[in-house]
């Protein structure tokens, strides 16, 4: 099945906030995750999200968000909203 959304962010692991994001995604709610990614690391949000299709394995999902890692957490980290 091919699952669509609008992609909003994408970080790779040389960002500079990788370590930290990853150690924040084991605390918080998805939902809350979220929102501290956008305050911490802005510059991966897209300005304009537009509809794609799904890239990477689904890690986590709720009624709101879905997060995708490309092999497992080791290379980029995909936050799209549900449509």
């Amino acid at each position: 099945m091919i699952m669509k959304a609008k992609l909003l962010a994408i970080m790779e692991r040389s960002h500079d906030l990788w370590e930290q994001l990853a150690n924040d995604y084991q605390v918080f709610d998805l939902d809350s995750y979220i929102e501290r990614a956008r305050i911490l690391a802005p510059d991966v949000f897209l300005e304009n999200p537009e509809t794609e299709e799904i890239e990477g394995d689904i890690q986590d999902e709720n009624n709101e968000h879905i997060i995708t890692w490309e092999d497992g957490m080791d290379e980029i980290v995909r936050i799209y909203q549900k449509i």
